[in-house]
């Protein structure tokens, strides 16, 4: 596949996960916002557990992508100013 080929999710995911790494930090409201590797690693450990047939075009593996990038790191965080921030 392409997108595995020239790294885009891989990429993608990094780059995200430094985002919200420098600007969603904790504070006493929100001191579960830790966020480290091992997150990254769930990603892809979601990425990993589907079979390949049902992966059918990039898209899918785009639409399969966010949701384990929502699923990891989204789901945590306590507001919707902070989703969007992560949707944005």
């Amino acid at each position: 596949m392409d997108l595995i080929l020239n790294k885009s999710i891989v990429n993608s995911t990094l780059s995200l996960y430094t985002m919200i790494r420098t600007e969603l930090l904790p504070t006493p409201e929100k001191s579960h916002y830790l966020f480290n590797l091992r997150d990254v690693s769930k990603v892809f450990q979601g990425l990993v557990l589907v079979k390949q047939a049902t992966l059918s075009s990039p898209e899918v593996v785009i639409k399969l992508w966010a949701h384990e990038f929502q699923r990891v790191f989204e789901d945590r965080l306590i507001n919707e100013t902070d989703r969007l921030f992560i949707r944005d």
